[in-house]
């Protein structure tokens, strides 16, 4: 699973990586995703659940940063709202100190949200 997800990931960054532009709350939650998500396909969900208020801060600091031009404004809007949504869940998942599995689904999902996002939509026009 761990290597599909990156083959997908490295693919779409590799066919996109010529159109692609600067945005730099995008590159810090990119830096969050590397740090705090991707321990957890190696079964380590301490980061996750020592940093989870702090990726859910990093998301909503992208979600509320200007989004740059040549990029279709209203699809990123929503998928950065279901980014938030999704890192709110992992969020009190962790603080309701649930299920090791429960919090790696979430993790998982706030993961793949993140690939999306970065893969799809972030490329300009």
């Amino acid at each position: 699973m761990k290597w599909i997800l990156i083959a997908v990931a490295l693919l779409l960054s590799w066919q996109s990586q010529a159109q692609r532009v600067y945005w730099k709350e995008h590159r810090d939650f990119a830096e969050m995703v590397i740090n705090v998500l991707h321990p957890t396909e190696d079964d380590d969900l301490q980061p996750v659940k020592d940093s989870s208020a702090y990726l859910l801060e990093k998301a909503k600091t992208w979600q509320s940063s200007k989004i740059p031009a040549g990029i279709k404004k209203e699809a990123v809007q929503k998928s950065l709202a279901e980014l938030v949504k999704l890192c709110t869940d992992l969020h009190n998942a962790v603080l309701e100190k649930r299920k090791d599995f429960d919090i790696r689904l979430l993790a998982f999902k706030v993961h793949n949200k993140y690939h999306y996002i970065d893969g799809r939509q972030l490329i300009k026009n």
